[in-house]
């Protein structure tokens, strides 16, 4: 065999090699899906990284597949923490929802907990995407001695649900939204009630990533502040914090960097 064929035979194992290395050590190639059962349904969730502090990434309204959707953002952020990305009932490959639970911001708060204390998660942080705050903020008040922090990607707060829209809240989903998120959204708002008057414990701080584009057209449309809206939420005012992100609702894909880079620091500065 030549000289050079021998060379190039070595360089490709190099670059074998040094492929296989890349994929066994990114942690997109070595999370974990998982199945829980919870309440004789099983829930998905996808686990990243291994390491004591637990962040738990709850979707957006609608998201169909959340481990795909938040796994740039996952993929960071697992090099500090474990990662946890739940698909609650009803999205991506979980179990859809027992009939007799409708999806109300209290039984899916109570779904999410058991299926953490089913795999041994007992402290988190929970880093909710867009409607997932209103769970988010009722979970903290229910369970605040198991969130250790409440990291928030351009979350739903309650004061953009007045009681008196929510009826033109649903006329404005009919076209283009399926069955189960129409459905999963009215028993949102029917237990919208639960939150209204809530705020995030003292014991718990908060930071919020807020898209920056929709605190103009927020304004825009209501004569308020998106960023203040979200910091009346706020208890432990001393520890918590908010980021403005250049970019559209959909921050974990436009900003996935900047979040976990943001949030490292802003963690670690609470210990």
């Amino acid at each position: 065999m030549s000289g050079k064929k021998l060379l190039i035979i070595l360089v490709v194992l190099i670059i074998l090699v040094l492929l296989a290395y890349t994929i066994i050590n990114d942690p997109a190639q070595t999370a974990e899906l998982r199945k829980v059962e919870v309440f004789g349904r099983n829930m998905r969730v996808e686990i990243a990284g291994s390491f004591d502090d637990v962040i738990v990434i709850l979707p957006g309204w609608g998201v169909p597949v959340p481990a795909i959707s938040y796994r740039s953002l996952a993929t960071l952020l697992s090099e500090n923490f474990t990662v946890v990305t739940v698909e609650y009932f009803g999205y991506g490959f979980s179990d859809p929802p027992d009939k007799r639970r409708p999806r109300s911001v209290d039984n899916i708060s109570e779904e999410l907990h058991e299926a953490l204390n089913n795999l041994g998660y007992y402290e988190y942080i929970l880093m909710p995407h867009s409607l997932s705050g209103i769970v988010t903020l009722y979970h903290a008040n229910k369970y605040p001695d198991e969130v250790k922090a409440v990291a928030g990607l351009d979350t739903s707060v309650p004061a953009q649900f007045p009681p008196d829209d929510h009826e033109g809240t649903l006329a404005s989903l009919r076209s283009g939204t399926s069955e189960f998120s129409f459905n999963e959204m009215s028993e949102l708002l029917k237990s919208m009630d639960r939150v209204s008057n809530l705020t995030f414990p003292d014991t718990i701080p908060v930071i919020h990533f807020l898209s920056k584009e929709v605190e103009e057209e927020y304004a825009a449309e209501t004569g308020q502040s998106w960023k203040g809206i979200h910091e009346n939420l706020i208890g432990d005012k001393e520890n918590s914090s908010t980021v403005m992100l250049d970019g559209g609702h959909m921050v974990m894909y436009s900003q996935p960097k900047k979040i976990a880079e943001e949030f490292y620091l802003w963690f670690q500065g609470l210990e």
